[in-house]
């Protein structure tokens, strides 16, 4: 029996061949390009006052001996700079800057320098404690800065065609490749926090070296081996850990109880993982595992491995994942719980969750066309992602909650929920993250195989790329916020036998399609409409997609959801805010959805979309704890905004979920 994967195999169209001029994100993209990277630039060198202090910059002038002082920050500080230079080679590609570029070479430059002879790479460990290289992977993330690395080193070739940043990238993956592996004298180990797999194979797709490929996969299948690496790891350093100070402990049971207090689950170590099918644990690492594991199974043809994110998928968006696409219910090991388990106010939702899991849908639509994975692409860029940052790009969410009211933020089960967005913080992985995937959005539009191009996203933007043997140029016109009607012109340099592939949204409640070329045809598979029989070299498609307003219901065991609805329009997850309804939403009840007013408004330079439902209040005059229930209902418009707009107009009450009547 094969092992090989038999469904059809894309590839995506890089952001390098896709030109955005979309309304909403190219207001994102100008924001990022215009103020964010310019802003975390300053962040970086501690140039502004009353920002938390990073010291990133600092940290490689220090260790490549060009300054003095010792290392700071959290120990894997060192990815908060390569997330900025990844956000920066996108931003050269869409808007030349050449002192950003010289800035970013200079950046390059400066890695270089404080890289070691061998290749070896972490800032840290260069600084501190050059004896405990690749001794505590469970805790210090080496590995995990370099997978980050490798992400921004082949972003920026492929946006400027540099090589000295693959180069240094080159030598660090050659460091890790002599030090990890089956063969004796190499550790038969892994890093606490995945990354570096997904990077092996960002770097192996411009480099075309086996090694990296192998050494991706190796990551990959030793995870959650018996005996666990990080007891075995832990035991031979003596016993001590980077949290601890590097202390030793000195229980006689100290190996259970190492084991027991990070728990294996923690960072997908509790088994091997194709055995694995339930996403538990850090949601960030479980994503970035998936990107990973997904990138191995498709170059290497491994249906066992695909079948396993399969699983793992699967229980993520079906039985873990918030209306808005955020991930990771709990504060504790910022982690998923139980299935079903999607509590609102005191949820994490990290921002870099949110990121990776549209990164490894991304992944999943190459290995089987099929909308689910597009329209989780679609739900995350319109909700869960953007809502990490403001709309002047000067502050940031790091968790994303359903529930806000600042009223009850002194209980500290909620400490972790901040109720408005901040400048920077002291573990300021999302800010970066941000950036760089909205600048890269252009690579989540296309993808194509050897005869047939497939549009995913409704983006307005123009292209070039080659499919098979011809070469196509093609142009969205549409603006999926303000109306549905979406035109798509295709250049095609000859008639070979090509099709067209466009995704259906779940949400579409039907569809028109016109094409220009009577000759078509048309039929639906898996949420895609394929037009196939094309007999001309330029064609125009005019699609109309038809949005509703809809009230979304939770599944019955989510029993925080009981009783109420989440209001949707097309793609947007809408809120209600305490600016627009005065306070105690939670004494709010929708009416129905028949009657409901959508009126654009504009913040800045950006027309969105608010949605005025009919809907009551509840009248209560009595004062006392408990009392009958005597309360009275009076009428009342709730006016909604979109939930990646909340909090951009001070703080207050929000709520997503709202009692119906």
């Amino acid at each position: 029996m094969s092992n090989k994967i038999t469904k059809v195999l894309t590839n995506n169209i890089k952001f390098n061949n896709v030109n955005i001029t979309d309304r909403f994100f190219g207001y994102y993209q100008n924001l990022i390009i215009n103020e964010v990277i310019p802003y975390q630039w300053k962040v970086l060198n501690d140039e502004l006052e009353d920002v938390v202090k990073s010291s990133a910059i600092k940290n490689f002038k220090i260790a490549a001996k060009e300054a003095k002082g010792n290392f700071y920050g959290f120990v894997f500080q060192d990815s908060d700079v390569y997330k900025w230079l990844e956000a920066v080679a996108y931003s050269l590609h869409l808007k030349q800057n050449k002192e950003l570029e010289k800035c970013a070479d200079e950046v390059i430059e400066l890695i270089g320098r404080a890289q070691q002879d061998d290749g070896y790479l972490h800032t840290y460990f260069i600084i501190e404690r050059p004896d405990m290289k690749f001794k505590d992977l469970w805790e210090c993330h080496e590995l995990y800065c370099a997978g980050h690395f490798f992400e921004a080193a082949t972003a920026y070739y492929n946006a400027t065609g540099k090589v000295k940043v693959i180069e240094i990238a080159k030598k660090l993956a050659d460091c890790i490749y002599n030090n990890f592996g089956y063969e004796d004298g190499k550790i038969k180990g892994y890093d606490g926090h995945e990354e570096v797999e997904l990077g092996l194979m960002a770097l192996y797709s411009v480099t075309k070296e086996e090694r990296y490929l192998h050494l991706a996969k190796f990551f990959i299948d030793e995870r959650g081996q018996s005996p666990h690496f990080f007891e075995v790891e832990w035991e031979a350093r003596g016993k001590t850990s980077y949290w601890s100070g590097w202390k030793q402990c000195e229980s006689p049971n100290a190996s259970k109880e190492f084991i027991s207090f990070i728990g294996a689950e923690y960072n997908q170590t509790h088994k091997p993982v194709r055995k694995q099918d339930e996403a538990v644990g850090h949601a960030v690492r479980v994503v970035y595992m998936l990107c990973g594991m997904i990138d191995v199974a498709k170059e290497s043809g491994d249906d066992s491995l695909l079948e396993a994110c399969q699983k793992l998928w699967d229980n993520i968006v079906n039985k873990k994942m918030y209306i808005t696409g955020a991930i990771g219910s709990t504060h504790v090991g910022e982690a998923f719980t139980g299935n079903y388990d999607l509590p609102n106010d005191s949820l994490y939702g990290e921002t870099c969750a949110s990121i990776g899991l549209a990164m490894a849908a991304k992944r999943m639509l190459n290995t089987e066309i099929n909308s689910k994975y597009s329209d989780i692409i679609e739900k995350e860029i319109y909700n869960g992602i953007i809502s990490g940052i403001a709309m002047d790009g000067k502050s940031f969410f790091y968790v994303n909650p359903l529930e806000v009211y600042p009223k009850n933020h002194t209980n500290p089960v909620l400490e972790q929920v901040k109720i408005e967005r901040q400048k920077w913080y002291p573990c300021a992985c999302c800010p970066p993250n941000i950036s760089r995937f909205l600048l890269n959005i252009g690579d989540y539009i296309y993808s194509t195989n050897n005869d047939t191009v497939y549009i995913h996203q409704y983006i307005a933007n123009n292209s070039n790329f080659n499919i098979g043997d011809s070469y196509i140029s093609l142009e969205i016109d549409c603006d999926l916020l303000k109306s549905q009607e979406i035109r798509i012109k295709l250049n095609f340099s000859d008639l070979s036998d090509n099709k067209v592939a466009l995704r259906l949204p779940s949400w579409s409640k039907g569809y028109l399609i016109n094409i220009s070329d009577d000759k078509a045809k048309c039929r639906v598979i898996d949420g895609y409409i394929y037009l196939d029989n094309i007999s001309q070299k330029k064609i125009v498609i005019d699609l109309t997609l038809k949005a509703e307003l809809i009230l979304m219901k939770a599944d019955r065991r989510v029993r925080y959801d009981a009783g109420k609805a989440a209001i949707t329009y097309g793609p947007i997850v809408y809120c209600a805010e305490e600016i627009d309804n005065g306070s105690m939403l939670y004494n709010l009840f929708i009416k129905d959805s028949k009657s409901f007013k959508r009126e654009p408004f504009m913040h800045k330079d950006l027309e969105l979309f608010k949605v005025t439902i009919n809907g009551y209040k509840e009248i209560d005059d009595d004062d006392s704890l408990y009392h009958e229930n005597n309360v009275q209902l009076e009428n009342k418009e709730i006016i909604l905004v979109p939930y990646h707009y909340w909090g951009n107009r001070g703080l207050g009450e929000m709520q997503v979920w709202v009692r119906v009547k």
